[in-house]
């Protein structure tokens, strides 16, 4: 018997949570809620998918004033999860995506000003601990050419030896180094724990559920909502703009693209990766530095007894004491 699509997409989602792939799964979790919004799910069964039937969910999409990545995420999911049931025999093999975009379309730019920086920097938020572990984050983040906010909160402490920090981007799977500059120690010895080993207070090492890390996700996007309106940013702060800004200001500095391309961890392109092959380390090392001095030095915005009593924090305390809003 032919398993309807919603039995179907639910054995992928499924098989995703089993192999840890807890966001990828909760993609396809939302791609099939929009999909059961515009049909039955539970009664199509997989061979009454059509060519028709995906064009009218794109338009549906579109009604909804979706943006065209989002449109096209849903529908190389789709897409997915279709090939694999013709893989298992479960539906003949047919063209249903041909006519439905499933590219990515040029986004809107998310970099700040170097001024913008600073003023984040310059902030006095002694009383709010929250808003200023969300603003070390961000600027961890840039100090790190970058890094995304899920490869911040897997770090743990071997990550780091010798003043370099080694990890593998999520995103990827790239292995990337990174010198780490002493404004960038500061912030990383202000939350250190003995008892743990990450590196950064995130989220709870005893509790590493798919729903731990989107809960500290949103709450760092509300802080750096927060923090946008009061510096009066037009360009509102969010997870992915310290990695934009860096790549700006990186451009604008001089740094070659082949080295940008390198620093963030992109392996896409193939004529880039050959040129990529022959760097050296210090190179990129060396942009990065160029990157942050562009920021100044490095103010402190936590006075001295507020850093000695976070070093005396265990790592439960040092959770609850940043979440505060």
């Amino acid at each position: 018997m032919t398993p309807t699509f919603f039995q179907w997409m639910t054995v992928q989602i499924a098989e995703l949570e089993n192999t840890k792939r807890f966001k990828t799964a909760q993609g396809y979790r939302n791609c099939l809620r929009s999909f059961s919004a515009f049909c039955d799910t539970k009664k199509l069964i997989l061979k009454n998918l059509s060519p028709k039937l995906i064009a009218g969910y794109q338009q549906f999409l579109l009604s909804k004033r979706l943006c065209l990545n989002t449109v096209s995420f849903y529908m190389r999911i789709l897409r997915a999860v279709f090939n694999k049931a013709v893989k298992a025999g479960l539906t003949p093999p047919q063209d249903l995506f041909s006519n439905v975009y499933t590219g990515i379309a040029k986004t809107e730019k998310r970099a700040i000003h170097v001024d913008n920086i600073r003023h984040l920097k310059s902030l006095e938020l002694d009383d709010k601990q929250g808003l200023a572990f969300s603003r070390d984050l961000f600027l961890l983040s840039f100090y790190f050419r970058g890094m995304a906010f899920v490869d911040l909160a897997k770090l743990k402490k071997d990550n780091v030896q010798n003043g370099v920090l080694r990890y593998t981007r999520s995103k990827t799977k790239q292995d990337l180094r990174v010198r780490v500059e002493p404004c960038a120690k500061e912030i990383l010895d202000r939350y250190a724990c003995q008892i743990s080993d990450r590196l950064l207070p995130i989220i709870n090492p005893f509790e590493t559920c798919a729903k731990t890390y989107d809960n500290a996700l949103r709450l760092y996007n509300k802080h750096l909502s927060q923090l946008s309106k009061m510096m009066f940013l037009q360009q509102p702060l969010s997870s992915y703009v310290a990695r934009h800004s860096w790549a700006t200001l990186a451009k604008k500095s001089g740094v070659d693209l082949a080295v940008i391309s390198e620093s963030l961890g992109h392996n896409s392109i193939l004529t880039t990766q050959i040129y990529l092959d022959s760097l050296d380390h210090d190179r990129i090392d060396d942009a990065n530095s160029r990157v942050i001095s562009l920021v100044d030095s490095w103010t402190c915005s936590v006075s001295y007894k507020e850093t000695e009593q976070l070093k005396n924090r265990t790592y439960r305390q040092l959770i609850q004491y940043i979440n505060q809003n």
